[in-house]
């Protein structure tokens, strides 16, 4: 991964294709070809895509539709590909700050190939959720709860507490206030931390529609992530970001653009720790919200893990969502621990740290 702009270019034998299904294959260009090879395909193991003078966008564009459509929905992951097929010379050498020529064509492939790409599968798959997942998610198997405040205080209490015949393994906290000193005690006592962001002000935050756009998801990112690395996030853990209202179809689009935002967001924020002379730590995006913005999230590709809102009447959302890593099985009354904390179950997959 090139931390500093948010993308990797690798070696075109290890650039492979993640399907539902369980395929695997690779993407490499081969003198006038784009070449992907699948292991397993339902049709043909390999295909080809002609380039003739003039036309190489046209048949690029082609086989970023081939990818995503092979279950590859990263736009990162996306654009290396493109890239690495145009310059098989690099053999995957990470691109350099100084390689200003290079970096502004990766950023080309992504903004007019791989974005609009992905954004005529987001619109054509704009259709209501259904009101019922289509598979079971199996009986959750640890409990947790979330705390909107500092809880060094009550940790004794937590660690007292039962939810569905269950001790407290993990506390969701949120890292607007979130210390290494709480982080320490916490984990001194056995508790996972479960890492959300959630800001704004009165009328503009997480429960408007008016509050999801890019940019708002690029400042949310950037914060969120400076955060985490601040109380010792380590690498590969989620920041969970809240999608804290109910969006109807129509408004789906908003919520992608603010996931867009996010992924965006991460970017920056690794370049901010690069100008101040401070190793950046790879983090990855969670999404809190209902059932059909946790599926409209997972298809874009971006977030990849997802915490499932208790409100029963939100899109989607009477049953647990299929694939869910956290969900809010309960309100946040009565007071426990003469607080409001919510309650939380999960399948040992949360994210926590």
């Amino acid at each position: 991964m090139n931390e500093q702009y948010g993308f990797r270019t690798v070696p075109f034998e290890n650039v492979y294709v993640h399907h539902a299904s369980g395929q695997h294959g690779r993407w490499f260009r081969q003198k006038n070809r784009i070449i992907l090879f699948l292991d397993k395909s339902p049709a043909s193991a390999e295909q080809e895509f002609e380039v003739g003078p003039g036309d190489e966008t046209k048949t690029e564009a082609s086989a970023v539709r081939k990818a995503i459509s092979n279950g590859i929905r990263n736009e990162n992951r996306l654009t290396d590909t493109i890239f690495t097929a145009r310059h098989p010379e690099r053999h995957g050498q990470p691109l350099q700050a100084s390689e200003g020529t290079l970096v502004r064509e990766w950023l080309e492939i992504r903004d007019r190939l791989v974005r609009p790409e992905l954004q005529a599968v987001s619109r054509a798959s704009a259709t209501p959720a259904p009101s019922t997942p289509t598979a079971a998610q199996p009986r959750s198997t640890t409990s947790g709860v979330e705390a909107a405040g500092i809880t060094t205080h009550i940790i004794p209490c937590i660690l007292g507490l039962q939810d569905q015949g269950r001790t407290i393994s993990f506390v969701q906290r949120y890292l607007r206030d979130l210390s290494r000193v709480e982080c320490a005690a916490l984990k001194k006592a056995g508790l996972m931390i479960v890492s959300c962001f959630e800001e704004g002000v009165k009328g503009h935050d997480a429960t408007t529609m008016s509050y999801f756009t890019r940019a708002q998801g690029q400042r949310d990112a950037r914060r969120g992530f400076t955060q985490a690395q601040a109380v010792g996030q380590p690498s590969g853990r989620p920041v969970y970001f809240a999608v804290d209202t109910d969006p109807d179809v129509s408004q789906r689009q908003a919520i992608l653009d603010y996931v867009q935002g996010l992924s965006d967001g991460h970017a920056q924020y690794l370049a901010d720790m690069r100008s101040q002379n401070k190793q950046p730590v790879n983090y990855a995006v969670g999404i809190y919200g209902s059932g059909c913005v946790l599926s409209w999230c997972q298809a874009q590709g971006i977030a990849t893990w997802f915490w499932q809102a208790f409100a029963p009447g939100w899109c989607n959302n009477r049953n647990v969502w299929p694939g869910a890593n956290i969900h809010t099985s309960g309100r946040d009354l009565p007071e426990r621990c003469q607080w409001r904390l919510g309650h939380l179950e999960g399948w040992g997959n949360e994210g926590g740290w």
